[in-house]
């Protein structure tokens, strides 16, 4: 297993080195969240070369690092062919970050709403959205009791909001493939993606950059499940022109004979004494 993480790891350092001109992303910091990432999730180094390529490819484009917060990189299940697949999951905190970019969005906020807090919206001649929030101890803010989730944004002065029940936020996550899945976000990060699924719907009302659309577009591939495609043309010939190297070896255990593989790097790094 070490063998076949250190090799995607290889694997993966190779291709963002070649995007490093593609992207405005700090190529070193780059790789060593994606050296974490197969490191600290082991179904990673299960996953196709191709689609981790692809999945970190889609950070470059999104210009997001795969740190969890604001994307993540996670193996998935094809149901289709049982393979595993490495894919994209864009977070809210990167989601929120790219909408910024855009010079015409000045601000931006998600949240949720518990039992026992009260959310006014009005909808109408002048729309309004008021949230009042209890920090008194007399609301649980734990998910069981996330009731509602919202999104806000001033776009030219002008501020427009989205409000979404927990029910209809449910719904769509029962959509995704990791759903149900004990690691899944859901289960884990609740309070992100209830934010992130509200805004995600209120940002088809914003401006958005082109990273914000690639990156959205992406995550809603993961969601439904669908096999994520790279967009741009340089990165596709990136991935599909990278050289895949043969994997190193396992190392030798010295008790055991050399498979044909051990003995050839073996003889490889066998530098002969020099003459006396």
């Amino acid at each position: 297993m070490t063998a076949i993480i250190k090799q995607a790891q290889q694997d993966i350092a190779g291709i963002m080195g070649r995007m490093e001109a593609m992207s405005d992303l700090n190529v070193v910091r780059m790789q060593a969240f994606a050296r974490k990432c197969i490191s600290d999730n082991p179904g990673l180094a299960e996953c196709t070369t191709r689609s981790l390529r692809n999945a970190f490819a889609q950070c470059a484009i999104a210009g997001l690092y795969p740190d969890g917060k604001q994307a993540a990189v996670l193996p998935f299940r094809d149901k289709k062919g049982g393979r595993k697949n490495a894919t994209f999951v864009a977070g809210y905190h990167g989601l929120v970050a790219l909408a910024l970019e855009h010079p015409d969005v000045d601000t931006v906020q998600a949240g949720v709403v518990y039992q026992g807090e009260v959310l006014e919206v009005e909808y109408g001649t002048s729309n309004r959205m008021a949230y009042y929030p209890v920090f008194d101890g007399t609301v649980t803010r734990t998910d069981e009791f996330i009731v509602s989730g919202w999104a806000k944004a001033t776009v030219n002065g002008e501020v427009i909001f989205h409000v979404m029940s927990i029910a209809e936020i449910m719904a769509i996550g029962s959509k995704a493939p990791s759903f149900k899945s004990k690691d899944s976000p859901w289960k884990k990060y609740l309070y992100a993606q209830v934010a992130k699924t509200v805004f995600k719907q209120l940002s088809k009302w914003l401006p958005k950059t082109r990273r914000l659309a690639a990156a959205i577009d992406a995550d809603n591939a993961a969601e439904a499940g669908i096999e994520q495609g790279v967009a741009d043309p340089e990165i596709v010939e990136v991935i599909e022109n990278e050289p895949v190297p043969d994997p190193e070896p396992e190392p030798w255990d010295r008790d055991q004979p050399p498979t044909p593989e051990q003995q050839d790097a073996a003889n490889a790094d066998y530098e002969p004494p020099e003459a006396e």
